[in-house]
């Protein structure tokens, strides 16, 4: 929400766009690692729940924090 193509950065060569997308990529990334490292050793319907807790309430505060 209100993510221009200016740069506002403290890297005035990336823009702001490019930046949120590079964090989405992140943010999907964590929880596949997470499938990928419990495949065959856990139940899915609690490892969904603990990636929506992770991305939810760890992963997206700590990337709102650079904004």
């Amino acid at each position: 929400m209100n993510v221009g193509g200016e740069p506002t950065l403290k890297v005035e060569s990336v823009p702001e766009l490019v930046h949120a997308i590079y964090q989405c990529m992140f943010a999907a990334i964590t929880p596949a690692l997470a499938i990928g490292a419990a495949a065959e050793r856990a139940r899915m319907g609690p490892l969904l729940v603990f990636i929506f807790i992770w991305t939810t309430l760890v992963y997206d505060v700590i990337a709102c924090w650079i904004w």
